[in-house]
């Protein structure tokens, strides 16, 4: 167990009702220090939130997971923009993942794009698909970075470290 990150900003818009059952976290913004670095977590809506970005850089955070479940129209430009802006703002990677698919219940239609960006906000390998489940990998210096863009809401991260001579894995728990 390296610990937990709790969703800070709850959105209240069409289709996320969560304030009915979510809690904001209180416990700031840790930095798991893994077998592959630094790494931070920030869920979904917060990334429209740059405080968080900020103080995840300023723990330490050398990579950012952004989880994400969010449908076309709501905030797709964004999408393309605020992550690698705050890679680039905080000097570290970022891996957006983003939920594909149509939800069988209500309007939600998930448009993936998921992707990696470097600390220059460049993006690291191909973006996700629009429509299908695909896996990403983003290599990174003496790192590479593997997760899934899933149609389920439930992405763990898969890291995994690159070496000269052999590979050794790990799991962010």
């Amino acid at each position: 167990y390296l610990g937990k990150y709790r969703k800070q900003h709850i959105p209240q818009v069409k289709g996320f009702w969560e304030k009915f059952y979510f809690t904001p976290g209180t416990d700031g913004y840790p930095v798991f220090d893994t077998a592959v670095g630094k790494v931070g977590v920030y869920i979904c809506y917060d990334r429209h939130f740059p405080e968080g970005w900020r103080c995840l850089g300023l723990n330490g955070a050398e990579i950012v997971f952004n989880p994400s479940a969010t449908h076309r129209g709501l905030s797709e430009y964004l999408w393309s923009i605020e992550q690698p802006a705050a890679a680039c703002a905080n000097m570290y990677y970022v891996g957006a993942i983003n939920r594909v698919g149509i939800e069988p219940l209500g309007e939600n239609d998930f448009y993936g794009q998921s992707y990696f960006v470097d600390p220059r906000g460049q993006y690291v390998g191909d973006k996700g698909d629009l429509l299908r489940p695909i896996m990403l990998i983003g290599a990174i210096p003496t790192r590479t970075c593997i997760f899934l863009s899933r149609a389920s809401a439930s992405v763990i991260p898969t890291l995994a470290i690159s070496g000269s001579t052999n590979t050794q894995r790990g799991t962010a728990r």
